[in-house]
């Protein structure tokens, strides 16, 4: 009988005689060694790929860092001279380097928003940076952007690998930074009480409460050392309370608002009380039609329903009471109204109230007046020990160059009288009614210290 055929047994025969004569050998190794090229490859170009986003990181954080710099070195000099301000961000940016280079930033003396270097108001509330402060405040906020772009000074990144990594054309990094200062301006408001609950209290449904180019402080460690009520609008470069302000206060406020803020001592303190003067002219009652020029010298009552006077220079030591309800004062030859421990303030009138203070301040029967105080003007200044309320309820036109000073008692506040002192410095301040007042600050203190520090 015959064996059946195998129909594959043949081709295996070859198979078997191909693979021990190593026919196959050659043509395993190309292909591995095709992908061994393409793995290798493949691998490279991932490894460049992040060696180059390694190096976008770190030029980034270099340029972060150089922002941060440049944005706090010219915040220092911000409320002095803005251009200083400039050269000073562009000073301390250079100093850094990013992939290897000096950082250069332009100046950007037309402050467009999208320049480099952008002097501006950083509302904190809000945080948002405009380049443009809201109206009577001034700056206190630097921005830098710090580049490598195309189109900035040194240009964009180039990468490592071409065309691997980046685009052929170089990276596009940038970083911003935005830092603001505290301080560095004077305090034109001083409420000195250190325990009372509402030492600055602002009542009345449209009020207005304007501090110019300073800043308001209040030293009260209270939980509601600032408060409010109505819709009263406040505005100062800054709002400084030693405990803190009602809640909402921030939304009445225009300016920056520091609660656990650091007291201010009273920068009058140095300023010696008046010794009553020889010269007594007894008691003053100036009415309608009256048109006269009285002296300095000690005054029992002092009270004015009209007419116009005219005051030459010197002290007026009030004993009695200090009212004024009408009429004109003419007080620009440089007076002091001292209102002494058994006096008291009751301004209240619809006239004009021009008064300056006299400086140097000099008493005609002593105490000698150191000369760190000597040169500041204090129009109106009630004694120490003296607790009687003072209140200004004025309607007329008021300008009073220099600070009000009553230490020890609440200095109360009514009326529209405008523009009408440069500071304010009592135990305790209340704003009443819907009055319009304007503290336009000269900067006879001296600064507070400056704090910067990085907002964003």
């Amino acid at each position: 009988m015959d064996k059946p055929t195998n129909n594959v047994s043949e081709p295996l025969r070859e198979l078997r005689s191909c693979r021990e004569h190593g026919q196959f050998r050659g043509r395993g190794r190309g292909i591995a060694s095709i992908w061994l090229v393409l793995t290798l490859v493949a691998l490279v170009a991932f490894i460049a790929m992040v060696i180059d986003v390694g190096w976008v990181v770190l030029v980034g954080h270099q340029l972060s860092a150089a922002a941060d710099a440049s944005s706090l070195a010219g915040t220092m000099e911000v409320r002095r001279d803005q251009d200083d301000a400039r050269a000073e961000a562009v000073a301390y940016a250079s100093v850094n380097l990013a992939a290897g280079t000096s950082v250069t930033v332009d100046a950007n003396n037309a402050n467009i928003m999208t320049g480099d270097v952008i002097i501006g108001y950083f509302d904190r509330p809000s945080r948002t940076f405009t380049n443009s402060p809201p109206g009577h405040l001034g700056p206190n906020a630097v921005r830098v952007n710090a580049r490598r772009t195309t189109g900035s000074p040194d240009g964009p990144i180039e990468p490592l690998f071409v065309p691997i990594g980046g685009n052929g054309n170089g990276w596009n990094v940038q970083r911003y930074a935005i830092a603001m200062i505290y301080g560095d301006v004077g305090a034109g408001v001083i409420a000195l009480n250190e325990t009372d609950p509402l030492s600055f209290d602002a009542r009345g449904s449209s009020a207005s409460f304007q501090v110019r180019n300073g800043t308001v402080v209040v030293n009260s460690t209270s939980s509601t050392a600032a408060g409010y009520s109505g819709n009263p609008y406040i505005e100062a470069e800054e709002f400084r309370v030693v405990g803190d302000a009602e809640g909402g206060f921030e939304d009445i406020l225009t300016g920056q608002l520091y609660t656990d803020a650091e007291p201010v001592p009273d920068p009058l303190a140095a300023l010696p009380e008046p010794n009553a003067p020889t010269v007594n002219h007894g008691n003053v009652k100036i009415k309608n039609k009256d048109n006269i020029t009285l002296q300095p010298g000690r005054y029992g009552n002092f009270d004015m329903t009209g007419g116009n006077v005219t005051l030459e220079a010197g002290l007026y030591y009030i004993t009695g009471e200090f009212k004024f309800n009408g009429g004109t004062i003419d007080g620009t030859a440089g007076v002091m109204f001292f209102i002494a421990p058994g006096g008291n303030m009751d301004a209240a009138g619809n006239g004009t109230l021009q008064l300056t203070g006299m400086t140097p301040i000099t008493y005609p029967n002593g105490p000698t007046v150191p000369a760190a105080v000597a040169d500041i003007k204090v129009p109106i200044f009630q004694s120490r020990s003296n607790t009687t309320q003072a209140e200004i309820n004025g309607n007329g036109d008021w300008l009073i160059e220099g600070t009000i000073y009553t230490h020890s008692a609440l200095l109360l506040l009514r009326g529209t009288p405008g523009t009408f002192a440069n500071g304010l410095i009592a135990d305790q301040i209340a704003q009443r009614g819907n009055n319009d007042l304007i503290i336009d600050y000269e900067d006879q203190f001296g600064v507070l210290p400056r704090k910067v520090f990085l907002v964003k």
